[in-house]
């Protein structure tokens, strides 16, 4: 019993901290929350004009009756005479209707008509503006929640998601959020509006029949503990959902993601059956969670229907009247109507709550790296880059024990080696994917941590083996990282980095859209337009992490020329594992293990004889 009390604390918890996304909006609660009182109050209104039309169309047909009964004597009695014709419209009246109304008037039931009618359109009105108000609020928090959990994802560390599925993180950011969107409008809807139903129609019955109320109230509890048993189970079902549907997402992305590896290795069919199997084990939970849903309905109307039934049964004890006892068992209906819809908020919260604690998770992730306090923009030119005593690890693995390595400005340094052995974590420290545990990365004899980000990295262009191209057009792709930038701009980083010659030569030039990750260019050309987009920015450093390895020779060749033109430029640092593209480096830097193993021109590392003569050895052999 403990725990299950601990689980729903912590569910409630969970949803208030969620529902304080409401703040900023409410003056729109407020008025939601006074159209729910009006609708409340309407809803009194209603009862009385419906029990008194009600009363009068009874009595109107009593007297009808009578009417019927002394018409009858008297024709017994009295030669018939015949009667005169009606008006047309009062053919479809019976006569003693008219003859009723005639004598106790028919602007009274107009009126009372009237007043019904208005009391109902004052309701529907309320419902409207509070519905709409609540539900405006509702979706508007989730909204903001989904735009912070996107923002939230984008300030973490690389490291972060390295270790996370991406289609778990779409599954949270889409699903997760969506699932709360119809929990969030519900509940804020439902806590606001049902309260004051149910007080303004258990006021109504208090007032005119006390025992009727103590009934009601006894029945209460027979409502709801049935809705909170089976939102525990569902809290369960949906944790459980939750996590088939971001394994859904993650298999769904990883096969389009892969789709050339999968038909070149011909398994369409495997995927087909991964994929699934996925949806078979996220219809299981729906459905369970469906089955769990569908047994309240069928509960609390089983109840109501019995407490409508008993209601009707005290009132012939007592000898109410009919009309009485309509109003009544109608207002016992409306009674329990808010009661099963608050109660089903218990249930909602907990179905949620799995979905909650997912997305509470990545904003609760703390952001490793992040502007120091007193931190200040990246000004003046470069002089020199020294990694100082640099020590940093990947958990338990260690990668660097005391790194020293120093770039001066406008140098050009290849970084070579076995795969693994930290080049690229090397590149991660200069741009603050993450921090190194010990000893400092230094700009011009300042640490890295000292600058701003956004100014560190506009310093810094990267140029990656597994280029990443948008799908939009090439030159909003060359200007992503510079996005102001003028036509003139983009045209002369495109010409740097040897790409104007192909992009007009295509039909549509610069405005040419490049398909999803660049599919319309071939790898060439993907890695000139994204050296463009490095350059565009007019980096100090460029960073160029194995750009030419996945391409062909004529591309290579191109590639090559543009990286060679530029060096003298700018510092330039690159990472290679064809030793032949690096030829004209000032500096090579040979990183394994622990740190630098050897460092020199190429002539001289070829002279010592190490470990980068026999890298050399090996590929000039072949």
């Amino acid at each position: 019993m403990g725990k299950t009390q601990n689980i729903r604390k912590d569910d409630l918890r969970v949803f208030i901290r969620l529902i304080k996304y409401a703040k900023p909006y409410w003056a729109r609660l407020l008025i939601g929350a006074v159209c729910s009182v009006m609708g409340g109050g309407s809803i009194i209104a209603m009862f009385m004009a419906g029990q008194q039309l009600l009363g009068f169309v009874m009595d109107s047909r009593k007297e009808a009756l009578v009417d019927k009964v002394e018409e009858v004597e008297i024709v017994e009695n009295v030669e018939v005479v015949e009667k005169p014709a009606l008006p047309a419209v009062s053919r479809f009246v019976p006569r003693q209707a008219i003859a009723h109304l005639n004598t106790f008037g028919g602007g009274m039931l107009f009126a009372m008509c009237g007043a019904l009618l208005l009391m109902i359109l004052v309701n529907s009105l309320a419902y409207f503006a509070s519905m709409y108000l609540l539900q405006w609020v509702g979706q508007r928090v989730v909204m903001d929640l989904r735009v912070r959990l996107f923002a939230h994802l984008q300030k973490l560390p690389i490291s972060f998601h390295t270790n996370s599925s991406s289609g778990d993180m779409i599954s949270r950011t889409v699903a997760d959020t969506q699932l709360l969107q119809h929990t969030v409008t519900s509940v804020i809807t439902d806590t606001i509006r049902q309260p004051f139903t149910f007080l303004m129609v258990l006021s109504y019955i208090l007032f005119f029949e006390w025992k009727l109320a103590v009934f009601s109230i006894v029945l209460l509890p027979t409502v709801v503990l049935p809705i909170i048993l089976i939102g525990r189970r569902l809290r369960r079902i949906s944790r459980e959902g939750q996590k088939r549907l971001a394994e859904l997402t993650s298999v769904m992305k990883e096969a389009l993601d892969g789709v050339a590896v999968v038909k070149a290795f011909g398994q369409e069919a495997r995927e087909e059956t991964r994929f699934a199997a996925s949806c078979r084990g996220f219809f299981r939970r729906m459905i369970d969670a469906t089955k769990a849903k569908a047994l309240s309905d069928p509960i609390t109307h089983t109840i109501g229907g019995v407490g409508g039934i008993a209601v009707l049964l005290y009132a012939l004890t007592v000898a109410k009247p009919l009309e009485e006892c309509v109003i009544f068992a109608c207002a016992i209906w409306a009674l329990y109507e808010p009661v099963k819809k608050l109660g089903r908020i218990s249930m909602e919260i907990q179905q949620s709550s799995a979905a909650a604690d997912r997305v509470f998770e990545i904003l609760d992730t703390p952001v490793s790296i992040t502007d120091t306090p007193g931190a200040v923009a990246v000004s003046g030119p470069l002089h020199e880059l020294e990694f100082k005593d640099v020590a940093f690890n990947y958990g338990e693995k260690s990668v660097f024990d005391a790194l020293n390595l120093r770039v001066a400005a406008g140098e050009s340094l290849a970084l070579v080696g076995p795969s693994g052995g930290g080049k690229t974590t090397l590149v991660g420290l200069l741009l603050r994917f993450f921090d190194p545990q010990s000893g400092a990365v230094l700009r011009n004899g300042h640490d890295l941590r000292e600058f701003t980000l956004a100014s560190l990295r506009a310093n810094i262009g990267l140029v990656m083996q597994d280029t990443f191209l948008f799908n939009a057009t090439i030159a909003e792709n060359i200007a992503y990282g510079k996005p102001e930038a003028t036509p003139d701009e983009i045209i002369a980083a495109a010409k740097l980095a040897h790409a104007h010659e192909f992009i007009t030569a295509k039909e549509h030039g610069y405005d040419t859209i490049v398909g999803e990750r660049g599919a319309a260019l071939s790898g060439g050309q993907k890695q000139r337009v994204a050296i463009a987009r490095a350059l565009l920015r007019d980096p100090s450093v460029l960073i160029l992490d194995e750009a030419t390895s996945a391409l062909d020779t004529e591309s290579e060749r191109v590639v090559q020329q543009a990286i060679d033109d530029l060096m003298g430029r700018m510092t330039i640092i690159v990472i290679a594992h064809r030793l032949s593209t690096i030829s004209k480096c000032d500096k090579i830097a040979v990183i394994t293990d622990g740190g630098v193993a050897e460092y020199g021109t190429q002539t001289e590392l070829l002279a010592k004889n190490g470990m980068y003569a026999r890298l050399h050895g090996m590929q000039y052999s072949k």
